[in-house]
Protein backbone atom coordinates (compact mmCIF):
# COMPACT_ATOMS: atom_id res chain seq x y z
CA UNK A 1 0.00 0.00 0.00
CA UNK A 2 1.12 3.61 -0.51
CA UNK A 3 2.54 5.71 2.31
CA UNK A 4 -0.78 7.57 2.59
CA UNK A 5 -2.33 4.26 3.65
CA UNK A 6 -0.39 4.51 6.93
CA UNK A 7 -2.56 5.68 9.84
CA UNK A 8 -0.52 8.84 10.45
CA UNK A 9 0.38 10.00 6.91
CA UNK A 10 -1.71 12.27 4.69
CA UNK A 11 -1.08 14.11 1.45
CA UNK A 12 -0.50 17.81 2.02
CA UNK A 13 1.66 20.70 0.87
CA UNK A 14 5.03 22.14 1.82
CA UNK A 15 5.74 25.77 2.73
CA UNK A 16 5.95 26.67 -0.98
CA UNK A 17 2.63 25.03 -1.78
CA UNK A 18 4.16 21.99 -3.46
CA UNK A 19 2.94 18.44 -2.81
CA UNK A 20 4.27 16.85 0.37
CA UNK A 21 3.43 14.24 2.98
CA UNK A 22 2.29 15.26 6.44
CA UNK A 23 3.36 12.80 9.17
CA UNK A 24 1.34 13.14 12.37
CA UNK A 25 2.31 12.20 15.90
CA UNK A 26 -0.04 10.39 18.26
CA UNK A 27 -2.50 12.77 19.98
CA UNK A 28 -1.76 13.40 23.63
CA UNK A 29 -0.13 15.81 26.09
CA UNK A 30 3.39 15.08 24.77
CA UNK A 31 2.56 14.94 21.06
CA UNK A 32 4.86 16.72 18.62
CA UNK A 33 3.85 18.99 15.71
CA UNK A 34 3.34 17.26 12.34
CA UNK A 35 6.42 16.66 10.17
CA UNK A 36 6.28 17.85 6.56
CA UNK A 37 8.19 15.65 4.11
CA UNK A 38 8.79 16.66 0.51
CA UNK A 39 7.78 13.80 -1.74
CA UNK A 40 11.28 13.51 -3.19
CA UNK A 41 12.75 12.98 0.29
CA UNK A 42 10.02 10.91 1.92
CA UNK A 43 11.66 7.61 1.03
CA UNK A 44 14.78 8.72 2.91
CA UNK A 45 13.00 9.36 6.20
CA UNK A 46 9.62 7.65 6.40
CA UNK A 47 10.65 3.99 6.26
CA UNK A 48 13.21 2.71 8.80
CA UNK A 49 13.09 -1.06 8.22
CA UNK A 50 11.07 -3.38 5.98
CA UNK A 51 10.86 -7.11 6.75
CA UNK A 52 9.10 -9.73 4.61
CA UNK A 53 7.98 -13.18 5.69
CA UNK A 54 8.66 -14.56 2.22
CA UNK A 55 9.05 -13.44 -1.36
CA UNK A 56 5.76 -11.98 -2.68
CA UNK A 57 6.25 -13.94 -5.89
CA UNK A 58 6.64 -17.20 -3.99
CA UNK A 59 3.63 -17.15 -1.70
CA UNK A 60 0.26 -15.48 -1.38
CA UNK A 61 0.85 -15.59 2.38
CA UNK A 62 3.51 -12.86 2.24
CA UNK A 63 3.38 -10.46 5.19
CA UNK A 64 5.33 -7.20 5.37
CA UNK A 65 6.30 -5.55 8.66
CA UNK A 66 7.33 -1.90 8.49
CA UNK A 67 9.22 0.23 11.03
CA UNK A 68 8.47 3.87 10.25
CA UNK A 69 8.19 7.45 11.44
CA UNK A 70 7.67 8.83 13.96
CA UNK A 71 10.03 7.25 16.47
CA UNK A 72 10.02 3.70 15.12
CA UNK A 73 6.38 2.71 15.04
CA UNK A 74 5.25 -0.65 13.62
CA UNK A 75 2.70 -1.26 10.86
CA UNK A 76 2.08 -4.38 8.79
CA UNK A 77 0.22 -5.49 5.70
CA UNK A 78 -0.59 -8.72 3.89
CA UNK A 79 -0.46 -9.32 0.16
CA UNK A 80 -3.62 -7.85 -1.34
CA UNK A 81 -4.39 -5.43 1.50
CA UNK A 82 -5.02 -1.81 0.50
CA UNK A 83 -3.96 -0.32 3.85
CA UNK A 84 -1.27 -0.64 6.49
CA UNK A 85 -2.44 -1.90 9.90
CA UNK A 86 -0.91 -0.14 12.90
CA UNK A 87 0.56 -2.43 15.55
CA UNK A 88 -0.81 -0.83 18.70
CA UNK A 89 -0.40 -2.76 21.95
CA UNK A 90 -3.54 -2.67 24.07
CA UNK A 91 -4.48 -3.63 27.61
CA UNK A 92 -3.85 -7.28 28.42
CA UNK A 93 -0.92 -7.74 26.04
CA UNK A 94 1.71 -6.70 28.58
CA UNK A 95 3.31 -4.46 25.95
CA UNK A 96 3.61 -0.84 27.08
CA UNK A 97 5.63 0.19 24.05
CA UNK A 98 3.95 1.71 20.99
CA UNK A 99 7.14 2.98 19.37
CA UNK A 100 10.95 3.01 19.65
CA UNK A 101 11.31 -0.25 17.70
CA UNK A 102 14.81 -0.35 16.20
CA UNK A 103 14.98 -3.62 14.24
CA UNK A 104 12.83 -6.55 13.16
CA UNK A 105 13.27 -10.01 11.67
CA UNK A 106 11.19 -12.97 10.52
CA UNK A 107 11.97 -16.50 11.68
CA UNK A 108 11.36 -19.46 9.38
CA UNK A 109 11.72 -21.70 12.43
CA UNK A 110 8.37 -20.76 14.01
CA UNK A 111 6.75 -18.41 11.48
CA UNK A 112 6.89 -15.40 13.82
CA UNK A 113 8.21 -11.87 13.51
CA UNK A 114 10.51 -10.56 16.23
CA UNK A 115 10.82 -6.88 17.12
CA UNK A 116 13.76 -5.24 18.92
CA UNK A 117 13.13 -2.20 21.10
CA UNK A 118 15.52 0.64 21.85
CA UNK A 119 16.05 -0.76 25.37
CA UNK A 120 17.03 -4.21 23.96
CA UNK A 121 13.70 -5.83 24.86
CA UNK A 122 12.32 -8.31 22.31
CA UNK A 123 8.69 -8.79 21.28
CA UNK A 124 7.35 -11.75 19.29
CA UNK A 125 4.60 -10.94 16.80
CA UNK A 126 2.30 -13.62 15.35
CA UNK A 127 0.52 -12.41 12.21
CA UNK A 128 -0.69 -15.81 11.03
CA UNK A 129 -4.24 -15.44 12.36
CA UNK A 130 -7.05 -12.96 11.86
CA UNK A 131 -5.62 -10.58 14.49
CA UNK A 132 -2.05 -10.01 15.69
CA UNK A 133 -0.78 -11.72 18.83
CA UNK A 134 2.19 -10.05 20.53
CA UNK A 135 4.21 -11.18 23.52
CA UNK A 136 7.16 -9.70 25.38
CA UNK A 137 9.80 -12.46 25.42
CA UNK A 138 12.74 -10.44 26.79
CA UNK A 139 12.30 -7.48 29.10
CA UNK A 140 14.14 -5.27 31.59
CA UNK A 141 17.60 -5.50 30.04
CA UNK A 142 19.97 -3.31 32.12
CA UNK A 143 22.72 -1.08 30.76
CA UNK A 144 21.43 -0.86 27.21
CA UNK A 145 22.67 2.67 26.51
CA UNK A 146 22.07 4.47 23.23
CA UNK A 147 23.98 2.22 20.86
CA UNK A 148 22.57 1.18 17.49
CA UNK A 149 21.00 -2.26 17.93
CA UNK A 150 20.35 -5.17 15.58
CA UNK A 151 18.49 -8.46 15.96
CA UNK A 152 19.61 -11.55 14.05
CA UNK A 153 19.04 -15.30 14.19
CA UNK A 154 21.81 -17.84 13.66
CA UNK A 155 21.29 -20.86 11.38
CA UNK A 156 21.11 -22.92 14.58
CA UNK A 157 18.09 -20.89 15.71
CA UNK A 158 19.73 -18.79 18.44
CA UNK A 159 18.92 -15.09 18.75
CA UNK A 160 21.75 -12.58 18.76
CA UNK A 161 21.77 -8.87 19.51
CA UNK A 162 24.51 -6.68 18.07
CA UNK A 163 25.22 -3.30 19.68
CA UNK A 164 27.22 -0.82 17.61
CA UNK A 165 28.86 2.29 19.06
CA UNK A 166 29.83 5.10 16.69
CA UNK A 167 31.79 8.30 17.26
CA UNK A 168 32.94 11.33 15.28
CA UNK A 169 36.61 11.31 14.29
CA UNK A 170 38.80 13.78 12.43
CA UNK A 171 39.96 12.81 8.96
CA UNK A 172 43.29 14.09 7.59
CA UNK A 173 41.80 14.29 4.11
CA UNK A 174 38.63 16.34 3.56
CA UNK A 175 35.88 15.22 1.20
CA UNK A 176 35.08 17.40 -1.79
CA UNK A 177 31.72 19.05 -1.10
CA UNK A 178 30.18 21.30 -3.79
CA UNK A 179 29.84 24.90 -2.61
CA UNK A 180 26.13 25.05 -3.46
CA UNK A 181 25.57 22.03 -1.23
CA UNK A 182 27.56 23.61 1.60
CA UNK A 183 25.33 26.69 1.30
CA UNK A 184 22.18 24.57 1.63
CA UNK A 185 23.36 22.26 4.42
CA UNK A 186 24.73 24.24 7.33
CA UNK A 187 27.06 22.51 9.73
CA UNK A 188 28.59 20.00 7.32
CA UNK A 189 32.26 19.46 8.17
CA UNK A 190 34.35 17.89 5.35
CA UNK A 191 36.99 16.77 7.88
CA UNK A 192 34.65 14.80 10.16
CA UNK A 193 33.68 11.14 9.79
CA UNK A 194 31.29 9.02 11.84
CA UNK A 195 33.04 5.70 12.48
CA UNK A 196 32.26 2.53 14.40
CA UNK A 197 34.46 2.31 17.49
CA UNK A 198 32.97 -0.78 19.16
CA UNK A 199 30.66 -3.70 18.42
CA UNK A 200 29.35 -6.06 21.09
CA UNK A 201 27.55 -9.31 20.27
CA UNK A 202 25.16 -10.84 22.78
CA UNK A 203 23.46 -14.23 22.80
CA UNK A 204 19.87 -13.94 23.96
CA UNK A 205 19.03 -16.26 26.85
CA UNK A 206 15.23 -16.27 26.88
CA UNK A 207 15.00 -18.84 29.67
CA UNK A 208 17.25 -16.80 31.97
CA UNK A 209 15.89 -13.48 30.64
CA UNK A 210 19.34 -12.04 30.03
CA UNK A 211 21.96 -11.24 27.41
CA UNK A 212 25.28 -13.07 27.41
CA UNK A 213 28.26 -11.18 25.99
CA UNK A 214 30.05 -13.31 23.39
CA UNK A 215 33.82 -13.20 22.91
CA UNK A 216 33.64 -14.38 19.34
CA UNK A 217 31.72 -16.01 16.47
CA UNK A 218 34.06 -18.79 15.35
CA UNK A 219 31.57 -20.36 12.93
CA UNK A 220 29.70 -17.33 11.62
CA UNK A 221 29.97 -13.93 9.97
CA UNK A 222 27.48 -11.14 10.61
CA UNK A 223 26.21 -8.49 8.19
CA UNK A 224 24.83 -5.26 9.66
CA UNK A 225 23.55 -2.08 8.03
CA UNK A 226 20.41 -0.42 6.67
CA UNK A 227 19.31 -3.69 5.09
CA UNK A 228 18.16 -6.80 6.96
CA UNK A 229 20.74 -8.16 9.39
CA UNK A 230 22.19 -11.59 8.52
CA UNK A 231 24.21 -14.33 10.16
CA UNK A 232 25.92 -16.71 7.72
CA UNK A 233 27.96 -19.88 8.35
CA UNK A 234 31.46 -19.36 6.97
CA UNK A 235 31.72 -23.03 5.92
CA UNK A 236 29.09 -22.36 3.25
CA UNK A 237 30.62 -19.17 1.85
CA UNK A 238 34.19 -19.13 0.59
CA UNK A 239 35.92 -15.86 1.39
CA UNK A 240 33.97 -14.93 4.49
CA UNK A 241 36.08 -14.49 7.61
CA UNK A 242 35.16 -16.01 10.94
CA UNK A 243 34.75 -13.82 13.99
CA UNK A 244 33.96 -10.81 11.82
CA UNK A 245 31.13 -8.36 11.32
CA UNK A 246 30.68 -6.91 7.83
CA UNK A 247 29.12 -3.46 8.16
CA UNK A 248 27.78 -0.69 5.98
CA UNK A 249 26.86 2.85 6.95
CA UNK A 250 23.45 3.10 8.57
CA UNK A 251 23.56 6.57 10.07
CA UNK A 252 20.39 8.43 9.00
CA UNK A 253 22.31 11.67 9.42
CA UNK A 254 24.94 10.65 6.87
CA UNK A 255 22.82 8.60 4.49
CA UNK A 256 19.97 11.12 4.30
CA UNK A 257 21.60 14.50 4.96
CA UNK A 258 25.41 14.58 4.66
CA UNK A 259 25.42 12.95 1.26
CA UNK A 260 28.98 13.90 0.32
CA UNK A 261 30.67 12.65 3.46
CA UNK A 262 32.45 9.29 3.41
CA UNK A 263 30.42 6.14 3.94
CA UNK A 264 31.66 3.58 6.42
CA UNK A 265 32.10 0.19 4.79
CA UNK A 266 34.37 -2.34 6.44
CA UNK A 267 34.96 -5.45 8.51
CA UNK A 268 34.98 -5.40 12.30
CA UNK A 269 37.28 -8.01 13.81
CA UNK A 270 35.92 -9.32 17.11
CA UNK A 271 39.31 -10.81 17.95
CA UNK A 272 41.23 -7.56 17.46
CA UNK A 273 38.37 -5.23 18.39
CA UNK A 274 39.10 -2.99 15.44
CA UNK A 275 37.87 -2.06 11.98
CA UNK A 276 39.44 -2.97 8.66
CA UNK A 277 38.31 -0.79 5.77
CA UNK A 278 37.66 -2.64 2.53
CA UNK A 279 38.60 0.31 0.31
CA UNK A 280 38.12 4.04 0.33
CA UNK A 281 34.46 4.27 -0.57
CA UNK A 282 33.22 7.31 -2.45
CA UNK A 283 29.83 8.87 -1.61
Amino acid sequence: PPVTALHNVKMGTDERGGPAYTVYDEPGPNSQPPIILEIGRAHEYLYHRVVLSTSPSASRACVVVLLHMPMGKISFTKLGDDRWTLFSPCEGTGLPWKCFYKDAMYSDVDGLFYLLLINASIVSLDLNGSSPVARMILDNVPGTGTRAKYLVQTPAGDFLQAWRLKDYVDSPTPVDIPQEYMDEEEGQDPYVELNTVDIEIYKVDLHGQKLELMKGLPDYALFLGFNASMCLPIKDFDGLKANCVYITDDSPEYVNLLKYNRREVGIWSMAEQSMFKLVDVSP
